[in-house]
Protein backbone atom coordinates (compact mmCIF):
# COMPACT_ATOMS: atom_id res chain seq x y z
CA UNK A 1 0.00 0.00 0.00
CA UNK A 2 3.06 2.35 0.75
CA UNK A 3 4.94 1.22 -2.13
CA UNK A 4 1.94 2.40 -4.05
CA UNK A 5 1.63 5.79 -2.83
CA UNK A 6 5.41 6.48 -3.21
CA UNK A 7 5.00 6.04 -6.89
CA UNK A 8 1.63 8.10 -7.07
CA UNK A 9 3.00 10.79 -5.42
CA UNK A 10 6.27 10.57 -7.42
CA UNK A 11 4.32 10.47 -10.90
CA UNK A 12 2.54 13.87 -9.22
CA UNK A 13 5.73 15.23 -8.85
CA UNK A 14 7.19 14.45 -12.27
CA UNK A 15 3.80 15.59 -13.90
CA UNK A 16 4.23 19.00 -12.00
CA UNK A 17 7.90 18.99 -13.19
CA UNK A 18 6.40 18.70 -16.49
CA UNK A 19 3.88 21.13 -16.72
CA UNK A 20 6.35 23.58 -15.37
CA UNK A 21 8.22 23.53 -18.04
CA UNK A 22 5.84 23.04 -20.88
CA UNK A 23 4.63 26.43 -19.56
CA UNK A 24 7.70 28.66 -19.56
CA UNK A 25 7.74 28.77 -23.57
CA UNK A 26 5.68 28.10 -26.62
CA UNK A 27 8.52 27.19 -28.84
CA UNK A 28 8.90 23.46 -29.71
CA UNK A 29 12.81 23.47 -29.07
CA UNK A 30 13.12 24.69 -26.09
CA UNK A 31 10.28 22.62 -24.36
CA UNK A 32 11.81 19.84 -26.36
CA UNK A 33 9.63 19.07 -28.67
CA UNK A 34 10.28 16.61 -31.48
CA UNK A 35 8.12 16.91 -34.76
CA UNK A 36 7.47 13.94 -36.60
CA UNK A 37 7.04 13.37 -40.19
CA UNK A 38 2.91 13.62 -39.21
CA UNK A 39 3.90 17.25 -38.09
CA UNK A 40 2.45 16.09 -34.72
CA UNK A 41 4.74 16.91 -31.42
CA UNK A 42 6.09 14.98 -28.84
CA UNK A 43 8.12 15.71 -25.99
CA UNK A 44 11.62 14.58 -25.47
CA UNK A 45 10.33 12.94 -22.03
CA UNK A 46 8.14 10.88 -24.63
CA UNK A 47 10.64 9.72 -26.50
CA UNK A 48 12.69 8.89 -23.81
CA UNK A 49 10.17 6.40 -22.24
CA UNK A 50 9.72 4.38 -25.42
CA UNK A 51 13.31 4.19 -25.73
CA UNK A 52 13.62 2.82 -21.76
CA UNK A 53 10.79 0.87 -22.45
CA UNK A 54 12.97 -1.25 -24.86
CA UNK A 55 15.76 -2.04 -22.64
CA UNK A 56 15.96 -4.79 -19.71
CA UNK A 57 16.90 -5.13 -15.96
CA UNK A 58 19.58 -2.39 -14.69
CA UNK A 59 19.24 -0.85 -18.12
CA UNK A 60 15.87 -0.10 -17.77
CA UNK A 61 16.40 1.43 -14.66
CA UNK A 62 19.40 3.72 -14.95
CA UNK A 63 17.45 4.62 -18.27
CA UNK A 64 14.00 6.06 -16.15
CA UNK A 65 17.06 7.72 -13.56
CA UNK A 66 18.10 9.76 -16.15
CA UNK A 67 14.92 10.97 -17.31
CA UNK A 68 13.90 10.79 -13.76
CA UNK A 69 10.68 9.20 -14.57
CA UNK A 70 10.92 7.42 -10.95
CA UNK A 71 8.13 5.77 -10.61
CA UNK A 72 8.64 3.80 -13.45
CA UNK A 73 12.08 2.14 -11.34
CA UNK A 74 12.09 -1.10 -10.50
CA UNK A 75 15.24 -1.12 -7.96
CA UNK A 76 14.84 0.39 -4.45
CA UNK A 77 18.05 2.07 -4.05
CA UNK A 78 18.04 3.63 -7.98
CA UNK A 79 14.37 4.94 -7.09
CA UNK A 80 15.64 6.18 -3.96
CA UNK A 81 18.49 8.15 -5.88
CA UNK A 82 15.84 9.31 -8.46
CA UNK A 83 13.99 10.45 -5.76
CA UNK A 84 16.84 12.64 -4.19
CA UNK A 85 17.53 14.38 -7.87
CA UNK A 86 14.02 14.75 -8.55
CA UNK A 87 13.32 16.78 -4.99
CA UNK A 88 16.27 18.65 -6.04
CA UNK A 89 15.39 19.24 -9.50
CA UNK A 90 11.43 20.48 -7.84
CA UNK A 91 12.79 21.91 -4.90
CA UNK A 92 10.46 19.72 -2.77
CA UNK A 93 11.54 18.74 0.49
CA UNK A 94 8.49 17.13 1.27
CA UNK A 95 9.99 14.36 -1.62
CA UNK A 96 12.45 13.33 0.48
CA UNK A 97 10.17 11.50 2.94
CA UNK A 98 8.90 8.65 0.09
CA UNK A 99 12.96 8.05 0.18
CA UNK A 100 12.98 4.33 1.52
CA UNK A 101 16.78 4.02 2.78
CA UNK A 102 17.77 6.11 5.87
CA UNK A 103 21.02 6.90 4.22
CA UNK A 104 19.82 8.20 1.03
CA UNK A 105 17.04 10.03 2.77
CA UNK A 106 19.64 11.90 4.69
CA UNK A 107 21.79 12.58 1.69
CA UNK A 108 18.18 14.05 -0.13
CA UNK A 109 17.93 16.64 2.84
CA UNK A 110 21.48 17.44 2.31
CA UNK A 111 21.02 18.25 -1.37
CA UNK A 112 17.89 19.93 -0.58
CA UNK A 113 19.79 22.69 2.12
CA UNK A 114 22.47 23.10 -0.91
CA UNK A 115 20.12 23.95 -3.73
CA UNK A 116 18.59 26.54 -1.23
CA UNK A 117 21.81 26.86 0.87
CA UNK A 118 19.54 26.87 3.71
CA UNK A 119 21.26 25.79 6.93
CA UNK A 120 17.97 24.87 9.21
CA UNK A 121 17.69 22.12 6.98
CA UNK A 122 20.57 20.50 8.18
CA UNK A 123 19.17 20.00 11.64
CA UNK A 124 16.59 17.77 10.33
CA UNK A 125 18.87 15.63 9.31
CA UNK A 126 19.01 12.19 11.21
CA UNK A 127 22.44 10.61 10.16
CA UNK A 128 25.32 12.11 11.88
CA UNK A 129 27.59 11.87 9.02
CA UNK A 130 25.15 13.40 6.42
CA UNK A 131 24.58 16.21 8.90
CA UNK A 132 28.32 17.20 9.35
CA UNK A 133 28.90 17.32 6.01
CA UNK A 134 25.93 19.79 5.68
CA UNK A 135 27.18 22.20 8.08
CA UNK A 136 30.57 21.93 6.72
CA UNK A 137 28.91 22.66 2.97
CA UNK A 138 27.08 25.74 4.35
CA UNK A 139 30.20 26.82 6.64
CA UNK A 140 32.57 26.50 3.36
CA UNK A 141 30.10 28.28 1.02
CA UNK A 142 29.18 30.93 3.25
CA UNK A 143 32.44 31.60 5.26
CA UNK A 144 30.57 31.45 8.25
CA UNK A 145 32.67 30.09 11.01
CA UNK A 146 29.39 29.54 13.47
CA UNK A 147 28.48 26.24 11.87
CA UNK A 148 32.18 24.58 12.17
CA UNK A 149 31.09 23.92 15.73
CA UNK A 150 28.15 21.93 15.19
CA UNK A 151 30.33 19.67 13.12
CA UNK A 152 31.04 16.17 15.22
CA UNK A 153 33.52 14.75 13.45
CA UNK A 154 37.02 16.55 14.80
CA UNK A 155 39.16 16.04 11.74
CA UNK A 156 36.27 17.55 9.46
CA UNK A 157 35.23 20.10 12.21
CA UNK A 158 39.21 21.06 11.87
CA UNK A 159 39.13 21.19 8.07
CA UNK A 160 36.44 23.66 8.03
CA UNK A 161 37.95 26.17 10.56
CA UNK A 162 41.20 26.16 8.65
CA UNK A 163 38.69 26.58 4.77
CA UNK A 164 36.98 29.53 6.21
CA UNK A 165 40.05 30.83 8.38
CA UNK A 166 41.91 31.00 5.00
CA UNK A 167 38.64 32.38 2.91
CA UNK A 168 37.66 35.45 5.27
CA UNK A 169 41.52 35.92 6.79
CA UNK A 170 39.89 35.31 10.12
CA UNK A 171 43.21 34.68 11.73
CA UNK A 172 41.19 33.85 14.99
CA UNK A 173 40.23 30.86 13.90
CA UNK A 174 43.86 29.64 13.40
CA UNK A 175 44.46 29.06 16.82
CA UNK A 176 41.12 26.43 16.99
CA UNK A 177 44.03 24.40 14.46
CA UNK A 178 46.20 21.22 15.62
CA UNK A 179 49.84 22.77 16.64
CA UNK A 180 51.08 22.29 13.01
CA UNK A 181 47.75 23.44 11.22
CA UNK A 182 47.58 26.62 13.40
CA UNK A 183 51.45 27.62 12.63
CA UNK A 184 50.66 27.40 8.68
CA UNK A 185 46.79 28.51 8.71
CA UNK A 186 48.89 32.05 10.66
CA UNK A 187 51.37 32.22 7.92
CA UNK A 188 49.60 31.98 5.26
CA UNK A 189 47.44 34.29 6.06
CA UNK A 190 50.51 36.91 7.20
CA UNK A 191 52.10 36.39 4.18
CA UNK A 192 48.51 38.05 2.17
CA UNK A 193 47.78 40.59 4.57
CA UNK A 194 51.66 41.36 5.67
CA UNK A 195 50.47 42.20 9.31
CA UNK A 196 53.46 41.16 11.64
CA UNK A 197 51.25 41.33 14.59
CA UNK A 198 49.82 38.21 13.40
CA UNK A 199 52.96 36.78 13.98
CA UNK A 200 53.09 36.80 17.77
CA UNK A 201 50.06 34.03 17.39
CA UNK A 202 52.69 31.76 16.45
CA UNK A 203 52.81 28.73 19.07
CA UNK A 204 56.94 29.59 19.62
CA UNK A 205 58.92 31.95 19.85
CA UNK A 206 61.10 30.32 16.60
CA UNK A 207 57.91 30.15 14.41
CA UNK A 208 57.22 33.65 15.66
CA UNK A 209 60.60 35.04 14.44
CA UNK A 210 60.55 32.85 11.11
CA UNK A 211 57.42 34.62 10.69
CA UNK A 212 58.92 37.94 11.40
CA UNK A 213 61.37 37.21 8.68
CA UNK A 214 58.90 36.64 6.25
CA UNK A 215 56.88 39.75 6.85
CA UNK A 216 60.26 41.64 6.35
CA UNK A 217 61.10 40.31 3.19
CA UNK A 218 57.45 39.96 1.60
CA UNK A 219 56.78 43.87 2.86
CA UNK A 220 60.23 44.97 2.01
CA UNK A 221 60.28 46.29 5.36
CA UNK A 222 63.84 45.65 7.27
CA UNK A 223 62.81 47.59 10.52
CA UNK A 224 60.85 44.21 10.86
CA UNK A 225 64.24 42.37 11.44
CA UNK A 226 64.64 44.16 14.78
CA UNK A 227 62.01 42.49 16.19
CA UNK A 228 63.10 39.34 15.72
CA UNK A 229 64.52 37.83 19.06
CA UNK A 230 66.73 35.22 18.24
CA UNK A 231 70.57 36.54 16.98
CA UNK A 232 70.60 34.35 13.96
CA UNK A 233 67.62 34.47 12.53
CA UNK A 234 67.62 38.29 12.93
CA UNK A 235 71.14 38.16 11.59
CA UNK A 236 69.62 36.43 8.36
CA UNK A 237 67.12 38.56 8.00
CA UNK A 238 69.44 41.78 8.15
CA UNK A 239 71.64 39.50 5.36
CA UNK A 240 68.95 39.20 3.28
CA UNK A 241 68.63 42.98 2.80
CA UNK A 242 72.14 43.69 2.57
CA UNK A 243 72.20 41.45 -0.18
CA UNK A 244 69.60 42.45 -2.27
CA UNK A 245 71.11 45.58 -1.51
CA UNK A 246 74.54 44.64 -2.68
CA UNK A 247 73.21 43.37 -5.98
CA UNK A 248 71.13 46.57 -7.04
CA UNK A 249 74.41 48.14 -6.03
CA UNK A 250 76.04 46.34 -8.33
CA UNK A 251 73.50 46.15 -11.48
CA UNK A 252 73.14 50.32 -11.06
CA UNK A 253 77.15 50.29 -11.45
CA UNK A 254 76.92 48.17 -14.85
CA UNK A 255 74.02 50.06 -16.08
CA UNK A 256 76.23 53.04 -15.36
CA UNK A 257 79.37 51.97 -17.14
CA UNK A 258 77.11 50.98 -20.58
CA UNK A 259 75.66 53.99 -20.44
CA UNK A 260 79.33 55.53 -20.34
CA UNK A 261 80.65 53.16 -23.53
CA UNK A 262 77.55 53.77 -25.29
Amino acid sequence: MRFTKILTIIALISVCLFLISCNKTSDDSLTGGITGEDNETNTIDDVNNEDCALLEGSAKDDCYSQNLQCSMIESDSVRDSCVVELAAVANQIEACDLVMDEDTQAYCLYRISEVNNDVEVCESIGDEDWQDNCYNLYSTSNSNRDYCSYITRTDQQQECFKTVALESQDIELCTYLSYVEANRCILTITKETLDPENCYLMSSELQRDACLKSVAKYSGNQTICDDIEYDAVRDDCNAEFEEETELMGENLESEEEVSVEF
